[in-house]
């Protein structure tokens, strides 16, 4: 598992409240809610991929 880091951020009451209220009634968890809205918001990089070489025929006769 990654090791994590805590994030602390001041949020209004009422946001607070809704959040906590909608998370109740659909039986989630605050921290589960808020970590997958910042991985939508905030993908993971995708690795570049390198340039595909194609070879042409004309290629492979210059090298022989």
């Amino acid at each position: 598992m990654e090791p994590v880091k805590r994030l602390t951020i001041d949020i209004p009451e009422s946001l607070h409240r809704r959040v906590k209220t909608a998370c109740a009634i659909e039986d989630l968890v605050m921290a589960d809610v808020v970590r997958e809205m910042l991985d939508q918001r905030f993908p993971e990089p995708k690795p570049k991929s390198l340039p595909l070489v194609v070879e042409t025929e004309a290629q492979k006769h210059d090298e022989a």
